[in-house]
């Protein structure tokens, strides 16, 4: 075994890596008596408080067992699906999702890790019965993208009260104590409405999807509120929107916004193509703002100013949140928010 004393990696996490991926190869077969920990420190010349880390790790992933009086012995019956992490995401369509997919598959796959995922498109009954199939399969531990506009999500519930090692990425339930890693949308909310006052709009609309129920849109939805308090304009009702809802009319009032903050790119494409239809120019007559960086954003005809997040980061932070709850046993939850960079294109213009 090999220590790399100047790696990020902790070293705990560098020996359950080596073992975990003795045991899970069939090197060291069931019944396997594994050294001391003392001899282990002392080869490596580390402390035995940390091999002590390394075990409990693989004690919790099921691999290993200690008998007293006897040692720590290779468990005679594991189940292969011990080394599985499960991740839950709203759909295949989404593109921050397969970010977050592709930055938890890359953690995961550094500690010996293989991952199932399932998409819920969206659905509370789906994404209860991809969990409940995750389950069913031993997974480890979990990683969640939940589905939107639920204030209570039971599935997530029941997780919790199973003390089912998770962590909750994009949403999050605040009366939940669950590890959980967003970005920061009030601030990202608040650098867009800013940005669109500082180049002179005073009615500024919010446009979105869904309802504030879902956490990343309502600190999203929060920090444009607090930026319209901080340059003393008043938030108005009707220039809120929730879609489905009347765009074109919302566009055509008399009272109309001069710029959308769109809660996504997806939205903000959405409302340029219906003030095209209405022969709105973008952004000579309406300036429009989305949030996420979508590959399409920079390739619209007029580039969409946006706020930038990485879900790769996401969901490779997530994952490493997982994985030391697994190794640790750590039962305090950590909520983690990671930055996001204003990206200004030719969709948002002066008034």
């Amino acid at each position: 075994m090999k220590i790399d004393l100047d790696a990020s990696t902790a070293i705990y996490l560098q020996i359950a890596r080596h073992f975990r991926a003795l045991i899970v190869s069939g090197q060291l077969p069931h019944g396997h008596r594994l050294p001391p920990e003392r001899e282990i420190a002392e080869a490596y010349n580390i402390s035995r408080g940390t091999v002590r880390q390394a075990m409990n790790a693989l004690v919790n992933e099921g691999l290993i067992e200690r008998t007293v009086g006897k040692g720590t012995f290779v468990r005679k019956h594991i189940h292969s699906p011990a080394a599985l992490i499960g991740v839950v995401l709203p759909s295949t369509q989404d593109a921050l999702a397969v970010d977050i997919m592709g930055g938890v598959e890359h953690v995961a796959k550094q500690h010996d890790y293989h991952v199932v995922f399932a998409f819920t498109q969206n659905q509370p009954e789906q994404e209860t019965l991809d969990i409940q199939r995750m389950r069913r399969q031993h997974v480890a531990g979990l990683v969640v993208f939940p589905v939107s506009n639920l204030t209570r999500d039971e599935t997530i519930v029941a997780l919790v009260s199973d003390d089912m090692p998770l962590a909750l990425v994009d949403r999050y339930f605040p009366d939940l104590p669950t590890d959980v890693v967003t970005v920061d949308n009030f601030g990202g909310g608040h650098m867009l409405t800013r940005h669109l006052v500082d180049l002179g709009h005073r009615r500024i609309g919010f446009v979105t999807p869904d309802d504030l129920t879902t956490t990343s849109v309502r600190d999203r939805f929060q920090g444009y509120r607090r930026a319209l308090d901080e340059h003393h304009l008043t938030y108005e009702d009707r220039l809120f929107l929730r879609i489905p809802g009347d765009l074109t009319g919302y566009l055509q009032a008399a009272d109309r916004p001069t710029a959308v903050f769109a809660a996504n790119d997806f939205t903000a494409i959405e409302v340029i193509r219906a003030a095209n239809a209405l022969g709105l120019r973008v952004p000579e007559d309406l300036s429009v703002v989305g949030f996420d960086d979508i590959r399409e954003a920079s390739q619209l005809s007029v580039p969409l100013t946006t706020v930038r997040q990485s879900g790769r980061k996401v969901g490779q932070r997530a994952c490493e949140l997982l994985l030391e709850r697994l190794v640790t046993g750590r039962r305090t939850p950590k909520h983690e928010v990671l930055p996001v960079q204003l990206i200004v294109r030719r969709s948002s213009g002066a008034k």
